[in-house]
């Protein structure tokens, strides 16, 4: 102690006008000369009318207020912990991780700092006399001061935690849900399915999916059974593997189920905008299904209190269909025009798998036990751990699990990394002349001169034939691109060739089968006529040598018979007509046509 007031002596008396001038400045009062030969003479007070207490400072003492970066900002009988990481590895600061660029920190974090040494300021200029009575009086109504020191360490430690980590796992995560395989056996690889599926859907609908990624799971299988996700680049690749019924029967001669069907993305989602309450919202999703038949669902949207708004999101199958519907800006159903908007999905948020902490990965965990996500309880390994199943948060102690989107802590930290990132993403957005009531600090165009004009071009002749080399080899790229794609259009085209080719061959040979058929009937049918005619044949000789002698004996009996017995004829007409039709016997076996 007595170093640390030596030295304090030694500081003071060295800086003591700077110091007292940083200090008042911090606090946001006004400036005080208080320089002189021997020590300084300020002195301030002032009541807290929620506490009941006068603050006072008095700069006789020996304990000086150091500047704000200083390590001296830990404050003074306070319950809440100090915003900075204590050098014992007593500590609870589970959301610390080590920054290796400081001065980018320290930029970052320059609000956070100055509100903290205005409170550490103001908590350490309490007159030790005035520390004592509280701690001796602990019924005196404290609280509110004690609040706000936690809210304000709540708020800093959740800023904090938007780390790049977090920012980029919002930004780099797979944008498209996978489409799950399952298969019965676990023989099938990653990389005969995603060559399999592209193959098919190359070769049968002359379509190429972009695949992203594609990895195993047998989270919720059986023992023999494998589930295999398929990850996908772009919307219209999604949307074509959605439909179910363009996936090939088979893959890698393997049978297969999808266990599940995958949802829709934002990417694939409008939003519908003054959507009244009241209508039948079955008639009216039905009159959209009727309207778009890519339409999967119509999902009337909620608010965090979970009441209805007036806002609708449907999901489709079809990047064409949303485009056009885009485009069009509005949707009329049932006579009324609703405004048609992009709809934009919640920021993934990032949680530890070993600690439940937001902002970080496992491996940058800096716990070194396991944190149960039911019951937030730690422990050295979890699978010597019996989990009582009664959920508790971590972050608010309530009954969820602790890495629950419906959590405030969370969704205050989604809100937060909302911000950012689009605050990150407004670049074009003009920097107005404003004043910063926090930090004091107010926006001077003539600190920010405009950039000057570019440096006139050097005629170097190395820099020129570098040039030329450069535009060279552009010019070489580019015939090689084209090269490549005439490549790729002769392959394709002999491919084709080769396609066409065997149907040509298949329907020779078809018309081979039919040839050889032809003649096999022509050789029968000759066999019937020949057949034929000699049964023909045979039944004119029957016809020349039997009938027609008996019609010959048969019309002399009735010749002979129609005569009376005078021997006059009885029919003068029977003998005529017997003759004409002897005749007409006659020619008809002679192959003669008569009339």
């Amino acid at each position: 102690m007595a170093n640390y007031r030596q030295r304090g002596d030694t500081v003071h008396t060295n800086n003591k006008q700077k110091n007292c001038y940083m200090v008042d400045n911090l606090v946001g009062e006004p400036s005080h000369n208080c320089y002189n030969n021997q020590q300084c003479q300020c002195s301030s007070s002032r009541y807290d009318p929620n506490s009941k207490v006068y603050f006072s400072s008095n700069s006789n003492n020996k304990q000086h207020v150091p500047p704000p970066i200083a390590t001296n900002m830990d404050l003074l009988n306070s319950p809440a912990h100090s915003l900075r990481r204590s050098y014992s590895n007593v500590s609870d600061d589970d959301d610390f991780q080590t920054v290796s660029h400081k001065k980018s920190k320290q930029l970052n974090n320059l609000m956070h700092h100055n509100n903290r040494s205005q409170l550490s300021h103001r908590q350490q200029h309490v007159n030790p006399v005035v520390n004592n009575n509280l701690i001796m009086n602990a019924s005196r109504p404290i609280t509110p001061l004690t609040s706000t020191n936690d809210m304000n360490i709540q708020q800093s430690r959740q800023q904090q935690n938007i780390t790049t980590a977090s920012t980029r796992f919002a930004l780099t995560r797979y944008p498209f849900p996978p489409h799950i395989v399952r298969f019965n056996s676990k023989t099938v690889t990653v990389n005969q399915v995603k060559e399999e599926i592209t193959k098919h859907v190359k070769n049968v609908y002359q379509f190429d999916i972009e695949v992203a990624n594609c990895r195993t799971s047998n989270f919720k299988c059986n023992n023999n059974e494998l589930d295999i996700l398929l990850y996908l680049k772009d919307s219209t690749s999604f949307a074509f593997l959605f439909d179910q019924t363009k996936w090939p029967t088979k893959i890698a001669g393997e049978d297969y189920c999808f266990p599940s069907l995958a949802s829709i993305p934002p990417q694939l989602s409008l939003i519908i905008k003054n959507v009244n309450l009241n209508i039948d919202f079955d008639e009216f999703s039905f009159e959209i299904k009727n309207l778009y038949p890519e339409v999967k669902n119509a999902i009337r949207m909620k608010n965090k209190f979970g009441n209805n708004i007036k806002l609708v999101k449907i999901e489709l199958t079809s990047t064409k269909v949303r485009q056009d519907i885009l485009d069009d800006k509005k949707l009329i159903i049932n006579y009324i025009t609703y405004d048609i908007d992009h709809y934009l999905a919640p920021i993934n948020v990032l949680i530890c798998s070993k600690c439940c902490g937001l902002g970080h990965f496992r491996k940058q965990c800096p716990e070194l036990s396991e944190t149960c996500r039911t019951c937030s309880q730690t422990f050295q390994d979890l699978k010597e751990h019996h989990c009582s199943s009664d959920p508790k948060c971590k972050h608010c102690n309530g009954d969820h699990t602790s890495n629950s989107m419906k959590c405030p802590v969370v969704k205050d930290f989604r809100a937060e990394l909302t911000r950012k990132i689009l605050s990150n993403n407004n670049n074009r957005a003009p920097f107005s002349p404003t004043t910063n009531n926090k930090i004091n600090h107010q926006y001077n165009p003539s600190d920010f001169p405009p950039i000057t004009s570019s440096w006139p071009q050097v005629d170097n002749p190395m820099m020129s034939k570098l040039n030329d080399v450069i535009n060279g080899l552009a010019q070489v790229n580019v015939t090689l691109g084209k090269l490549c794609e005439t490549n790729r259009k002769f392959e394709q085209f002999i491919v084709d060739k080769n396609v066409h080719d065997m149907i040509i061959i298949k329907e020779i040979e078809h018309l081979k089968i039919l040839d050889k058929k032809f003649e096999n009937d022509l050789i029968l049918l000759n066999t019937k006529t020949i057949t034929q005619d000699n049964l023909t044949k045979r039944n004119d000789d029957i016809l020349k040598q039997l009938l027609l002698p008996v019609l010959e004996d048969i019309l002399k009996f009735i010749i002979v018979m129609n005569k009376d017995n005078s021997g006059r004829p009885l029919d003068a007409d029977v003998k005529s007509r017997f003759e004409l039709y002897r005749t007409q016997v006659a020619k008809t076996s002679e192959s003669k046509i008569f009339n």
